[in-house]
Protein backbone atom coordinates (compact mmCIF):
# COMPACT_ATOMS: atom_id res chain seq x y z
CA UNK A 1 0.00 0.00 0.00
CA UNK A 2 3.12 2.39 0.57
CA UNK A 3 3.71 2.66 -2.85
CA UNK A 4 0.37 2.45 -4.26
CA UNK A 5 -1.05 5.40 -6.59
CA UNK A 6 -4.31 7.25 -6.20
CA UNK A 7 -6.27 7.64 -8.25
CA UNK A 8 -7.69 11.46 -7.93
CA UNK A 9 -11.34 12.37 -8.43
CA UNK A 10 -11.65 15.27 -11.59
CA UNK A 11 -11.31 18.22 -9.21
CA UNK A 12 -13.80 20.21 -11.33
CA UNK A 13 -16.59 17.84 -9.78
CA UNK A 14 -15.35 19.06 -6.04
CA UNK A 15 -17.57 22.26 -6.26
CA UNK A 16 -17.29 24.01 -3.40
CA UNK A 17 -15.89 21.22 -1.10
CA UNK A 18 -12.06 21.87 -0.63
CA UNK A 19 -11.37 18.19 0.22
CA UNK A 20 -11.06 16.29 -2.56
CA UNK A 21 -9.40 12.40 -1.35
CA UNK A 22 -8.95 11.39 1.86
CA UNK A 23 -6.04 8.50 2.51
CA UNK A 24 -3.29 7.74 0.30
CA UNK A 25 0.38 8.01 0.43
CA UNK A 26 2.74 11.02 0.18
CA UNK A 27 4.80 9.26 -2.64
CA UNK A 28 6.62 10.59 -5.51
CA UNK A 29 4.06 9.93 -8.02
CA UNK A 30 1.10 10.49 -6.01
CA UNK A 31 2.30 14.23 -5.11
CA UNK A 32 3.38 14.83 -8.52
CA UNK A 33 -0.21 13.97 -10.24
CA UNK A 34 -1.49 15.75 -7.10
CA UNK A 35 -0.11 19.32 -8.25
CA UNK A 36 -0.47 18.44 -11.66
CA UNK A 37 -4.10 18.43 -10.99
CA UNK A 38 -4.29 21.53 -8.80
CA UNK A 39 -4.57 18.88 -5.14
CA UNK A 40 -2.01 19.22 -2.40
CA UNK A 41 -1.85 17.68 1.01
CA UNK A 42 -2.53 19.35 4.17
CA UNK A 43 -3.10 17.43 7.39
CA UNK A 44 -2.85 17.14 11.03
CA UNK A 45 -0.80 14.22 12.74
CA UNK A 46 -2.51 11.22 13.56
CA UNK A 47 -5.09 12.02 10.97
CA UNK A 48 -5.70 10.60 7.51
CA UNK A 49 -3.84 12.40 4.55
CA UNK A 50 -6.51 14.99 3.29
CA UNK A 51 -6.07 15.96 0.03
CA UNK A 52 -7.09 19.55 -0.81
CA UNK A 53 -8.40 21.76 -3.72
CA UNK A 54 -9.59 25.15 -3.22
CA UNK A 55 -12.12 26.99 -5.71
CA UNK A 56 -9.81 30.36 -4.86
CA UNK A 57 -6.24 30.11 -4.66
CA UNK A 58 -3.92 33.62 -4.85
CA UNK A 59 -1.64 33.40 -7.74
CA UNK A 60 1.62 35.76 -7.96
CA UNK A 61 2.51 36.91 -12.33
CA UNK A 62 6.26 37.34 -11.86
CA UNK A 63 6.20 39.97 -14.34
CA UNK A 64 3.47 42.05 -11.61
CA UNK A 65 6.15 40.71 -8.89
CA UNK A 66 8.01 44.14 -7.33
CA UNK A 67 10.17 43.82 -3.95
CA UNK A 68 8.81 46.82 -1.14
CA UNK A 69 11.32 49.47 -0.29
CA UNK A 70 10.84 48.21 3.39
CA UNK A 71 12.56 45.16 2.32
CA UNK A 72 14.93 46.11 0.37
CA UNK A 73 15.88 47.95 3.55
CA UNK A 74 15.58 44.85 5.54
CA UNK A 75 17.65 42.86 3.73
CA UNK A 76 20.25 45.91 3.27
CA UNK A 77 20.25 46.40 7.06
CA UNK A 78 20.58 42.51 8.02
CA UNK A 79 23.40 42.12 5.20
CA UNK A 80 21.01 39.02 3.72
CA UNK A 81 22.17 36.59 1.49
CA UNK A 82 19.85 33.75 -0.48
CA UNK A 83 20.75 30.74 -1.88
CA UNK A 84 18.59 28.32 -3.72
CA UNK A 85 18.44 24.66 -3.19
CA UNK A 86 21.03 24.92 -0.95
CA UNK A 87 19.95 22.82 2.44
CA UNK A 88 16.42 21.68 1.71
CA UNK A 89 16.30 19.78 4.53
CA UNK A 90 16.70 22.74 7.12
CA UNK A 91 14.63 24.89 5.26
CA UNK A 92 11.74 22.46 5.42
CA UNK A 93 12.51 21.38 8.68
CA UNK A 94 12.66 25.19 9.71
CA UNK A 95 8.75 25.30 8.51
CA UNK A 96 8.13 22.39 10.47
CA UNK A 97 9.30 23.64 14.05
CA UNK A 98 8.36 27.73 13.40
CA UNK A 99 6.27 28.57 15.91
CA UNK A 100 2.72 29.41 14.62
CA UNK A 101 0.44 32.02 16.20
CA UNK A 102 -3.48 29.82 16.24
CA UNK A 103 -1.45 26.48 16.85
CA UNK A 104 1.22 24.35 18.88
CA UNK A 105 1.43 21.65 16.12
CA UNK A 106 2.61 21.48 12.64
CA UNK A 107 1.07 20.00 9.77
CA UNK A 108 4.61 19.17 8.25
CA UNK A 109 4.87 15.65 9.48
CA UNK A 110 8.03 13.23 9.24
CA UNK A 111 6.04 11.60 6.16
CA UNK A 112 5.58 15.32 3.96
CA UNK A 113 9.51 15.87 5.38
CA UNK A 114 9.98 12.41 3.56
CA UNK A 115 7.94 13.02 0.87
CA UNK A 116 9.14 16.23 -0.32
CA UNK A 117 12.29 15.79 -0.33
CA UNK A 118 12.65 12.59 -2.66
CA UNK A 119 10.99 15.39 -4.64
CA UNK A 120 13.56 17.34 -4.27
CA UNK A 121 16.13 14.55 -4.80
CA UNK A 122 14.11 14.16 -8.37
CA UNK A 123 14.32 18.34 -8.92
CA UNK A 124 10.50 18.84 -8.53
CA UNK A 125 10.62 20.44 -5.33
CA UNK A 126 13.27 23.21 -4.48
CA UNK A 127 13.85 25.88 -1.35
CA UNK A 128 15.17 29.17 -0.85
CA UNK A 129 17.63 30.02 1.56
CA UNK A 130 18.03 33.47 3.29
CA UNK A 131 21.30 33.98 5.77
CA UNK A 132 23.29 36.09 7.91
CA UNK A 133 26.46 35.08 7.77
CA UNK A 134 26.66 31.29 8.02
CA UNK A 135 23.32 30.83 9.88
CA UNK A 136 20.07 29.82 8.00
CA UNK A 137 17.50 32.83 9.41
CA UNK A 138 14.62 32.14 6.97
CA UNK A 139 13.24 30.06 3.89
CA UNK A 140 10.62 29.21 1.53
CA UNK A 141 10.27 25.83 0.14
CA UNK A 142 7.78 24.21 -2.68
CA UNK A 143 6.99 22.53 -5.38
CA UNK A 144 7.70 22.96 -9.24
CA UNK A 145 5.34 21.25 -11.66
CA UNK A 146 6.52 22.57 -15.22
CA UNK A 147 5.88 26.54 -15.01
CA UNK A 148 4.13 26.34 -12.28
CA UNK A 149 5.63 26.26 -8.74
CA UNK A 150 3.54 26.13 -5.56
CA UNK A 151 5.51 27.81 -2.41
CA UNK A 152 4.13 25.48 0.61
CA UNK A 153 5.57 26.92 3.48
CA UNK A 154 8.22 30.05 4.63
CA UNK A 155 10.17 29.98 8.48
CA UNK A 156 11.76 33.30 9.58
CA UNK A 157 14.11 33.70 12.76
CA UNK A 158 14.47 37.18 11.85
CA UNK A 159 11.83 40.04 10.52
CA UNK A 160 11.44 39.87 7.11
CA UNK A 161 13.55 36.89 6.59
CA UNK A 162 10.93 34.75 5.43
Amino acid sequence: MKDSEINFPNPYLAGSKEILYIGGNLNPKNLIKAYSLGIFPWYNIGDPILWWCPLVRHVIFIKDFHIPKTIKKTIKKHNYTFSFNKDFMAVISGCATAKRNDSDTTWITDEMIEGYYKLFLMGRAFSIEVWEDSEIVGGLYGVKIEKYISAESMFHKRDNAS
